[in-house]
């Protein structure tokens, strides 16, 4: 996978206290219509691993990169191309 875009939300690892934080992005550097993957950066205390938990689809419609995704932690998002 190619990255497009890469978010660092902070403050890192604070998690959600419901159904996960909404996601909603506004497409600032006019990214081509397609459909990307969104990616978030989870670290496993018992295996001292971070991997990439993937969290749907998103498209870029009328210059918004929309699409539903909980995330359950901050920390860092990719979003790349779809394969």
């Amino acid at each position: 996978h190619s990255a497009v875009k890469m978010w660092h939300l902070g403050p890192y690892d604070t998690e959600s206290t419901g159904e996960g934080f909404t996601l909603r992005f506004s497409d600032s550097q006019q990214l081509p219509s397609a459909a990307y993957d969104l990616l978030a950066s989870t670290y496993d205390v018992s295996e001292a691993e971070v991997y990439w938990k993937n969290l749907g689809t998103f498209t870029v419609e009328e210059g918004v990169l929309a699409g539903e995704a909980e995330l359950e932690a901050l920390g860092t998002l990719a979003l790349v191309e779809r394969q």
